[in-house]
């Protein structure tokens, strides 16, 4: 999730660092039981609840981590100039956060400030983060979906293969690259090609039926 591959569970746990979308799945859910599943996800596909609306309680989570961020409370690094360094607390006033597409890992995290320099593969303290929101022993995953109820990228593909047809231009959409559709679905490549793939097959096939 988030650029950082997650093998066995148990492993998880004692690594030190973990990406801006784990830390912010274990404030939601802090339990291993409850966030191993989602953190096999790509970032997108727990970022949007069943309706397909940026999850409430993810992006409180967010806010959450980063005023830990900016206060000193979690420790974070990022890559900058090809060289992991720290990401000093007063620099996350400024820091804006965004997405960047890495195909089939889907989307994630990358930040700047205002003044121009970029991190990307952040890292915060896994350490500090529980520390902040320690383990719940009797927790169970009541706020996201665990992907055994939704599949990755399933509700994903619905929302952009929706929003390509709402553009109501198939030229366009036939012509747009892999990384403009990304940035225009918010969406991995992997993703916005099957669903351009699936919207253009379904219109040719409705074309055909209307003759």
């Amino acid at each position: 999730m988030d650029g950082k591959k997650i093998g066995d569970l148990e492993d998880a746990m004692l690594v030190p660092w973990w990406s801006i979308g784990m830390a912010c799945v274990w404030i939601v859910n802090p339990t291993p039981l409850a966030a191993g599943p989602l953190w096999k996800c790509n970032l997108e596909d727990v970022w949007l609840d069943d309706n397909l609306k940026a999850n409430v309680e993810i992006q409180r989570a967010r806010a959450l981590l980063i005023h830990e961020l900016v206060t000193g409370g979690v420790q974070a690094t990022g890559l900058s100039g090809g060289q992991r360094v720290p990401i000093q607390p007063p620099e996350w006033e400024d820091i804006k956060l965004t997405y960047e597409d890495r195909g089939d890992d889907g989307l994630v995290h990358r930040a700047h400030n205002t003044a121009g320099v970029v991190y990307t593969r952040i890292l915060v303290s896994r350490p500090d983060v529980q520390r902040r929101w320690p383990e719940q022993k009797a927790r169970t995953a009541v706020v996201l979906s665990s992907p055994a109820k939704r599949g990755p990228k399933k509700g994903v593909l619905k929302r952009v293969k929706a929003e390509m047809v709402s553009r109501n231009d198939m030229n366009d959409l036939q012509s747009m690259t892999e990384e403009a559709m990304a940035a225009t679905f918010s969406a991995s490549r992997d993703t916005c090609r099957r669903a351009r793939s699936e919207v253009l097959s379904e219109f040719v096939g409705k074309s055909n039926s209307d003759k």
